[in-house]
């Protein structure tokens, strides 16, 4: 089965039974060429960051104390709203989400929140039961995923109105949604449920029933109107988990100083990308990514031929097959079969001195400087290496 995408003629999207769907190239692409920028279908600020970073445009809030923090540093600062001088501004209804300015207030309340809100106010009180015997980190995940599942039953609603109005003859569409995405692209996802790890199913679980009866006593129309229930709740938070993009602060500060290796540490929002979720993991990538705002832009590593399936790596590979696929399993649920993995030359591995950086703790992928340059720029720390 193939599927062309007409906005795309770098990429196909192509599907087999033993593999499921996967991406190749349509075409020859040459080293550093763009094959696809991924906008967000829907994005959350992680629990842990909601005091930081600004609901509407993912941007740090300015004057919040916690920016103070090293780490915090190197959130993009250059693309702060234009409002920046105000103090972080919080919904005043259910204190669950904070924005750097009273515009971005203003566009996610039209955007989402107004109608999300109440469902907000009321989940402490259903998380609470389920967050007493679990840490801080485990309890940020719940009420994180717990608030995306919301935002992303009410976004659905949002669309199945805009239809309804439509064929009424009412074109008005919502100024902040992007239209050329919709929960159908979200449906589509694999699940995976199969094969994710015990523990990412338990919290799955927990976090389906705490939604489920949340939405039943506050919002029985909605599920209703969607005709969703408890197991299709757990299908999406499923798919939440197998195919949501993280965006992470940056682990180098802008001097190439080391601020975290934690990549839960550095999660500060995540979310689906529907156009380059079918781009599966590989230890010897193909392509590499770049986080620009809350835009993911995919480059080719190296020349890559017509044909090819395209590749990008789920984690740093600066790490030995064991490393990788221990990481893998416990994270992603699966065991890492590709080349690099199945190499046995325990002496060489020629993708680790090619494309991986040398700099210690980095991890990054070096990519060409420019045209017939031997030397090489790893995309995540900017170190230059001779090839």
């Amino acid at each position: 089965m193939e599927r062309g995408d007409e906005e795309n003629e770098k990429m196909l999207i192509k599907e087999s039974k033993g593999k499921g769907r996967y991406l190749v190239c349509k075409r020859d692409l040459k080293g550093g060429e763009c094959i696809a920028q991924a906008k967000p279908y829907l994005l959350i600020v992680n629990q842990s960051r909601n005091r930081e970073i600004c609901d509407y445009c993912f941007n740090s809030i300015p004057s919040s104390s916690s920016m103070n923090n090293n780490d915090n540093d190197s959130i993009n600062n250059n693309n702060q709203c234009k409002d920046d001088q105000e103090d972080g501004i919080s919904c005043q209804n259910c204190k669950q989400v904070y924005y750097c300015s009273g515009e971005c207030k203003e566009n996610a309340f039209e955007m989402i929140h107004s109608v999300e809100c109440k469902a907000f106010l009321h989940l402490s009180i259903y998380c609470q039961e389920e967050m007493n015997n679990l840490n801080s980190t485990k309890r940020n995940q719940l009420q994180s995923l717990c608030k995306y599942l919301l935002r992303l039953l009410f976004k659905c609603n949002l669309e199945r109105i805009t239809k309804e109005n439509a064929l009424s003859g009412e074109l008005k569409q919502n100024p902040h949604l992007d239209h050329s995405l919709s929960f159908k692209d979200v449906l589509e996802l694999c699940t995976n449920a199969n094969s994710l790890p015990d523990k990412k199913l338990a919290l799955i679980k927990s976090v389906s029933k705490i939604v489920f009866r949340l939405l039943k006593k506050n919002n029985p129309e909605l599920l209703k109107k969607l005709n969703i229930n408890l197991q299709s709740i757990f299908e999406i938070a499923c798919r939440e988990e197998s195919n949501a993009f993280g965006l992470y602060l940056p682990s180098i500060d802008s001097f190439g100083n080391f601020l975290s290796k934690d990549k839960e540490n550095r999660l500060f929002a995540f979310g689906f990308y529907p156009s380059i979720s079918y781009c599966n993991h590989s230890c010897s990538p193909n392509l590499y990514k770049t986080l620009e705002g809350t835009t993911y832009y995919y480059r080719a590593l190296h020349d890559i031929p017509e044909g090819t399936e395209l590749c990008h790596s789920y984690i740093d590979l600066d790490k030995n097959t064991n490393q990788r696929r221990q990481e893998l399993e416990t994270n992603y649920g699966f065991y890492c079969t590709c080349s690099r993995c199945q190499d046995d030359n325990l002496l060489i591995d020629s993708f680790m001195d090619n494309f991986v950086c040398e700099k210690m703790g980095c991890g990054g992928l070096l990519i060409q400087s420019n045209c017939g340059s031997c030397t090489k720029i790893c995309h995540k720390c900017g170190n230059k290496q001779d090839t």
